[in-house]
């Protein structure tokens, strides 16, 4: 224990100043580190790493179609909406029952195209969609048969596909 004479006539124990020194110290340095300031300078910081790029789609598009999707939707507003997360891949797949030959629209929020066809399973009768198609009674299969109110399956594309019609 070193003592320290002449504080205003009295000799003082130079361990209480070291520990209210040290206890000082550590309180400054937790508010810092909890406000979030560090000791080292600006330049030694660490920089984050880049974001992975992932295909422009949006998460949901203007008409609600999600991400990786596609969408048909009838004349009431239901809409059947085909992830391609959750769903195969480059093959043909039935719509579903309420789906089969009710769709007005399509939307296909997706990178790729997604394949349509007139029946399930597809047949010679098919065309790629490549964005949204907003009135099926305007678009025809390869015989000229009107495409509304007639779709029965899709293909979620997983590479390019060389497409005969496209809408």
């Amino acid at each position: 224990m070193t003592l320290v004479s002449g504080y205003i006539g009295k000799e003082v124990d130079m361990s209480v100043f070291r520990r209210f020194g040290v206890m000082a110290a550590s309180s400054l340095l937790a508010l810092g580190a909890l406000a979030g300031l560090t000791l080292a300078p600006a330049s030694a910081q660490v920089a984050k790493p880049a974001q992975v790029s992932q295909a422009s789609v949006p998460l949901t598009d203007n008409l609600g179609c999600g991400a990786h999707t596609f969408c048909m939707a009838d004349w009431f507003g239901a809409k059947f909406s085909y992830n391609y997360n959750t769903r195969s891949h480059d093959k043909w797949l039935f719509v579903g029952k309420v789906a089969n030959d009710a769709a007005r629209s399509l939307d296909n929020n997706r990178a790729l195209v997604t394949g349509v066809a007139l029946n399930y399973p597809a047949g010679n009768q098919w065309a790629c969609v490549e964005g949204r198609v907003p009135d099926l009674f305007l678009k025809s299969w390869p015989d000229g048969l009107i495409a509304q109110n007639t779709i029965s399956s899709f293909f979620l594309a997983s590479r390019a596909v060389v497409c005969g019609t496209v809408w």
